[in-house]
């Protein structure tokens, strides 16, 4: 009884979701990528509490983990002069990034979480010292 209970529960709350992302796109907007913040921006720029309340009911709060640390590992053989003097002049005055020089190592920037977990690695070799900083402003707490 409980097994058929939660299988229609599930079906209804599915066929629910649906109809609304079906709503949704009707409307212009993509629920899964429509973030809350954006509908104040809506507000703003147009003068029908429709449409933003259209997007109210599509939007999501999505929540944003940031790193407490990175660490950038390199190889300084193996990088290019561009990040050599990112590494040499510009890395210092990020706040949670530590540069950790290893042989062989391809230029990786490793974002760890509040128990110095990894949780994601970027390599980042073919970056240059902008989108590293432009990277790590976005992706680490201050």
């Amino acid at each position: 009884m409980i097994i058929i209970l939660t299988f229609a529960l599930t079906t209804i709350l599915n066929a629910v979701l649906s109809e609304d992302a079906e709503f949704c796109q009707r409307h212009g907007f993509d629920s899964t990528l429509l973030e809350c913040e954006t509908c104040g921006i809506v507000e703003g720029v147009t003068s029908s509490s429709a449409l933003t309340d259209i997007c109210h009911r599509c939007c999501n709060t999505f929540e944003i983990v940031k790193a407490k640390k990175a660490v950038f590992s390199y190889d300084f053989q193996r990088i290019s002069a561009e990040l050599a003097e990112f590494i040499q002049n510009e890395a210092e005055s990020i706040v949670n990034l530590h540069i950790r020089p290893s042989r062989g190592t391809v230029a990786t920037l490793t974002l760890l979480d509040d128990k110095g977990r990894d949780i994601e690695s970027f390599p980042v070799n073919e970056w240059n010292s902008k989108d590293i900083k432009d990277f790590l402003k976005d992706k680490l707490e201050k």
